[in-house]
């Protein structure tokens, strides 16, 4: 058995690990997570790490939805403003020079 690496408090996408949950039927941990939107979710570690598992499921649906581009931005930008200035990815210039 293999040590568990504890997830709680990382973010992974939209995604903030608040908690463990029990084990799957293979041994593998599973974590219970806070989206940016309001949404809980459990998900395996392995996915989160490795970026498989990136929101509660509002992306999926807000990609299928008519206005989900302006959706899925506006969560990204939520989620974005929430980290620390240093972690911030630089913003796009925009407009002419």
């Amino acid at each position: 058995m293999s040590k568990i690496i504890d997830l709680t408090g990382q973010t992974f996408g939209l995604l903030t690990v608040t908690d463990r949950a029990s084990n799957d039927r293979h041994g593998h941990s599973r974590w219970v997570c806070r989206c940016v939107c309001g949404g809980t979710a459990t998900a395996l570690g392995l996915q989160l790490r490795n970026g498989h598992r990136r929101s509660c499921g509002c992306l999926k649906a807000a990609r299928r939805s008519p206005n989900g581009p302006q959706r899925v931005t506006r969560l990204i930008h939520r989620e974005a403003a929430t980290w620390p200035q240093e972690e911030r990815p630089p913003r796009r210039q925009t407009g002419a020079a």
